[in-house]
């Protein structure tokens, strides 16, 4: 299996450096056969300030290669972004800036090689019996030096004005191919053999950005991308550039109230969920719990609130959320109620994110 994405490209979210790829070999004890699983690991380098990298988290290479590649599928599927990279297939480079400071270097080069050719003829007139004939010679011939670099000087410089127009010309060549390839991605990713999707991703991503977080407890779920920087602009969220932001995830959230059940260690219990019942609504969509409760603490002295807390003021304030599937059994259960205090916290908070009037 191949790392699809370069590790110098996903960066380390402390010491930003590249990530490294690792295996981790298990043998399953059944059947004797060992199994491969690639990551994306911190090669644990030196910090600015002289410290060791002690990121940890390591990323499964098969889920976050899945991550960005449903990220992409998700992008080019809308119409907006459709209607851009027509727009950008029908684009032409504009060079016209490098050609005319090539025509400034040519002129400048045209008069330095003129005075060059005077002061030649000028040597060749000069008059070997002339008693400062040596110093003449000698103060002409500094002076020819001088010109004779400042003509390297030009054509180096035309040189390199030439160069970044051929790399011009050829960037545009290759993203109009990268843009026609993105029209019909789903189709044709799938096609494309491990060293065809390396290349389309070297081509395609500058650099990944993690969080500086462990999402879900170190779990597996979850996000760990923070943004994307792309080698050429897309249109994505309302915006056209190279930086995109991973989406955030549709998430059902739900208030448990835990209460001991007088059940054997080995007891549990089995929870189904039917999901389409649980539609998120408008209000919701605005702000997250844990975006109210950074919000809460950042404006309040580091207060601190709880879903609870946050799902009861909803309520109190007509905002509709989400049933409460997880019920205690005795109905003399109590739940606690959100002070008043850590109430205002949160409606201030809830008008912040205009979901309050």
């Amino acid at each position: 299996m191949l790392h699809i994405y370069p590790c110098f490209y996903v960066r380390c979210p402390l010491c930003g450096g590249g990530m490294s790829g690792t295996v981790q070999r298990r043998q399953n004890k059944k059947t004797g056969e060992y199994k491969d699983t690639f990551y994306y690991r911190c090669h644990h380098r030196k910090k600015v300030d002289g410290k060791i990298c002690d990121y940890k988290p390591m990323l499964n290479q098969k889920v976050f290669n899945a991550e960005v590649e449903e990220f992409i599928r998700y992008m080019v599927a809308g119409d907006e972004f459709r209607s851009f990279v027509q727009e950008k297939l029908e684009e032409k480079v504009d060079v016209s800036a490098l050609e005319t400071e090539r025509e400034q270097l040519q002129k400048q080069l045209k008069q330095v090689q003129g005075s060059k050719l005077k002061l030649i003829q000028m040597l060749d007139r000069l008059d070997t019996g002339d008693k400062h004939y040596t110093r003449k010679y000698q103060d002409m011939q500094d002076r020819l030096d001088n010109l004779y670099d400042k003509v390297a000087e030009f054509e180096e410089a035309m040189k390199d004005i030439d160069a970044k127009i051929g790399a011009s010309y050829g960037k545009e060549i290759t993203g109009k191919k990268l843009y026609e390839f993105l029209l019909d991605f789903d189709i044709l990713y799938d096609k494309m053999t491990d060293m065809e999707k390396k290349e389309f991703m070297n081509t395609f991503i500058e650099k990944i950005e993690l969080k500086n977080e462990t999402v879900n407890n170190g779990t597996s779920q979850g996000s760990r991308i923070e943004h994307i920087d792309l080698a050429f602009p897309v249109y994505y969220g309302d915006c056209k550039g190279t930086r995109i932001r991973m989406p955030e995830e549709n998430t059902v959230e739900t208030v448990v109230l835990l209460s001991q059940l007088k059940q054997k260690p080995d007891d549990y219990i089995n929870v189904t969920i039917e999901l389409d019942d649980m539609d998120i609504t408008s209000a919701e969509t605005k702000a997250t719990y844990d975006e109210i409760k950074k919000y809460v603490a950042e404006h309040n002295a580091g207060m601190k609130v709880s879903n609870l807390y946050i799902s009861q003021i909803k309520r109190k304030c007509g905002i509709e959320v989400g049933k409460n599937y997880n019920l205690p059994k005795n109905e003399d259960s109590r739940q606690p109620q959100c002070p008043e205090d850590k109430e205002s916290a949160i409606v201030e908070a809830l008008k912040h994110f205009k979901m309050n009037s």
